[in-house]
């Protein structure tokens, strides 16, 4: 019975597919010429919003690449920033006085311990 009931639904949703592709099949046969007209005529407007659909996802990638583009280059910029902060001030520390004099000690240069002497000479012994 239950087989039956399966078989006479199976055969109505059939019946029912047939009906649908058969009206579509005369709705394309009886299309007119005007139908494919307006068709033809629309073709030039599809072209122009594929044209501009293309166009979009170009502009897109492009905006993308360059906006990795900066990334990278606030990032590089930016270690760049650090790498000269750090050598600025280790060429600070290596420019004091008592670090320069460290560094000529083995040289037999010492850093003075006496203030400088002001040499005045008068004109009448230059002379």
């Amino acid at each position: 019975m239950e087989k039956e009931n399966n078989i006479e639904e199976n055969s109505v949703e059939q019946k029912e597919e047939s009906k649908i592709l058969s009206s579509f099949i005369r709705k394309t046969e009886n299309a007119s010429n005007q139908d494919h007209q307006r068709l033809f005529s629309a073709i030039p407007f599809i072209v122009f919003l594929v044209v501009l659909a293309i166009i979009q996802i170009a502009n897109k990638h492009n905006a993308e690449n360059k906006i990795r583009l900066i990334e990278k280059t606030e990032k590089d910029l930016k270690e760049l920033r650090w790498q000269y902060m750090s050598t600025k001030s280790e060429l600070m520390q290596k420019s004091r006085q008592s670090e320069i004099a460290k560094l000529l000690e083995p040289f037999g240069i010492y850093e003075l311990r006496t203030p400088p002497h002001k040499i005045e000479i008068k004109k009448s012994e230059h002379e």
